[in-house]
């Protein structure tokens, strides 16, 4: 069975170019806020979703069966983003407090 966890990583290249403008402890407040607001945002039935986000190096995970359905929806179920949105606020506060 094939087991669609869901990912999102950040960008080498992009994490090369923030690391230069930026202080490794910058880039990892920002995972960590990313983390915070994808586990806030995140849909709630059983709690086991949220419970499968994950911060791993420079990824935030989410590990269960149907995150990435969760996410993007289907053609029975409307998306309910929680990861990209996390991420897009979190690049977002970094680019506004540098």
């Amino acid at each position: 069975m094939i087991r669609p966890n869901l990912r999102v990583k950040i960008d080498q290249k992009a994490l090369r170019e923030i690391r230069d403008t930026a202080s490794e402890k910058s880039v990892s407040k920002v995972v960590d806020y990313a983390y915070d607001e994808a586990r806030r945002l995140c849909p709630v039935d059983t709690g086991k979703l949220r419970e499968s986000i994950d911060k791993r190096r420079m990824s935030i995970i989410a590990e269960t069966d149907y995150a990435l359905f969760v996410e993007i929806g289907t053609r029975f179920m409307a998306a309910q983003p929680f990861l990209r949105p996390a991420m897009i606020a979190a690049g977002e506060r970094f680019t506004r407090n540098g």
